[in-house]
């Protein structure tokens, strides 16, 4: 298990509370173990501790240094109904108990375990995923609030004689190539009818520069990684490949083109390669098994990372299906249009499955930027992408959080996103 920081210990932490549940210990484990880099014990109400130990109380009165309210959400072994009010300071969960102020530890579960995700019933957008907007939050989104709220904890552990190591401030990126060229390798017919499309709708331009690439006058405007992307600004990046079957929504190249093929092996050498789903391949084990074992045979290698094409997911089935099929890291958890964090967190998490009441193996990995989000496709987007980036790579720095901004291999031919790769990861040096 990776721990984000490691405290010096004064003492021994021990944690008391009335219960024991698969959802106290889960979030324990990520607030104090992942996110603090602190060993824990449990203790009983009445236990006699070693002098200089620290305890922390969950919904105990009296006698610990650390008291926190127990709303009851970490009791519950069924999808009960909560409802949330999120906050900075103050933050309230609203359960069969009533209203409690500020449980930290039920807070953080309620946004880790992605509880309102799991158990909203609310009409699916076009792509069959839940409308994001229901999801966002246009005061608290913005931040992640988990690390707000462990970073208060952080101080009060400090005053009781604790000690942490500064954790550093990091800038990632990853890339989304599911769209390999806009032109070339697609075939007669594929380039035939769009060019027929564009001369009836009047694109002559885009009609033009499809000629011109095909004719080799110009360049493919897709095909830039290496080129306009220079690769090292890649190196050690993610990238996740697309290897599904042509559809309305899944545009890419077939994974039998043996241009196509030799561009994953030969990206795959700079980057950590990862599986794209197909946008077809939603709620369908066999299919996205399917194209798994494709990216496999193109690699020689094991894949075990994963981000769905347009963010296409239902919890907890997606995730279910992404454990099944032997993916272990999932990159898929952020906004497609609206740049935040959705599960309220900006470090890794494991998922956690309501209906079952258990932690899954699944690590979920949060981004909070995305090119292509409809927040940023507007005029001058590059402009208002890079002033949403300075703000969050700011806060990330004051607070100590990482951020990741996940780019698509068309941004270069995007008016205004010629160079945002290279002046994303300058923001982190200024």
């Amino acid at each position: 298990m990776l721990n984000i920081a490691f405290a010096m210990k004064a003492g021994s932490i021990f944690f008391r509370a009335e219960f024991r549940s698969p959802r106290l210990e889960y979030i324990l484990d990520e607030i104090l173990g992942r996110r603090l880099g602190l060993s824990y014990s449990f203790a009983d109400k009445d236990d006699p501790l070693p002098e200089d130990a620290i305890a922390i109380h969950y919904g105990l009165p009296g006698n610990g240094q650390l008291e926190f309210p127990d709303s009851g959400i970490l009791r519950e072994n069924n999808k009960a109904r909560v409802a949330f009010k999120p906050g900075f300071e103050e933050y309230f969960l609203h359960t069969n108990q009533g209203e409690t102020r500020n449980d930290l530890f039920g807070s953080a579960f309620f946004l880790l375990s992605l509880y309102r995700e799991q158990t909203i019933i609310v009409e699916a957008d076009q792509h069959g995923r839940i409308p994001e907007e229901v999801l966002f939050d246009e005061n608290t989104s913005h931040q992640p609030l988990v690390e707000f709220w462990v970073a208060q904890l952080q101080m009060k552990l400090e005053n009781l004689g604790l000690s942490f190591p500064q954790k550093p401030a990091s800038i990632n990126l990853s890339i989304d190539w599911d769209n390999p060229t806009a032109y070339l390798h697609k075939g007669l017919f594929r380039n035939s009818a769009s060019l027929l499309s564009e001369l009836i709708q009047g694109k002559f331009s885009a009609a033009n520069s499809r000629m011109r690439v095909l004719r080799g006058k110009e360049s493919d405007p897709y095909d830039n990684l290496g080129g306009p992307v220079s690769t090292h600004y890649l190196q050690s990046r993610r990238i996740f490949f697309w290897v599904g079957d042509y559809g309305k929504y899944d545009k890419g190249l077939p994974h039998t083109n043996t241009w196509y093929r030799d561009q994953i092996r030969n990206l795959s050498k700079e980057m950590i390669p990862g599986l794209h789903p197909s946008y077809a391949s939603f709620q369908k084990p066999e299919m996205l098994l399917k194209e798994k074992k494709r990216l496999e045979k193109i690699l020689d290698q094991p894949v075990t990372a994963s981000r769905f094409h347009y963010l296409r997911y239902r919890l907890p089935e997606s995730y279910r299906l992404l454990e099944e099929c032997g993916i272990s890291d999932d990159f898929s958890m952020g906004f497609s249009a609206f740049p935040g964090f959705r599960a309220g967190t900006a470090y890794p998490f494991h998922f956690f499955d309501l209906e079952k009441n258990q932690q899954g193996n699944l690590l979920v990995h949060p981004f909070s930027l995305m090119d292509s989000s409809a927040a940023f496709r507007v005029e001058n987007g590059f402009q208002k992408f890079r002033r949403q980036a300075e703000a969050q790579l700011f806060a990330g720095k004051e607070s100590r959080f990482p951020i990741h901004a996940i780019f698509h291999n068309e941004h270069p031919s995007w008016p205004g996103w010629e160079n945002a790769i290279s002046e994303y990861l300058k923001l982190s040096s200024e």
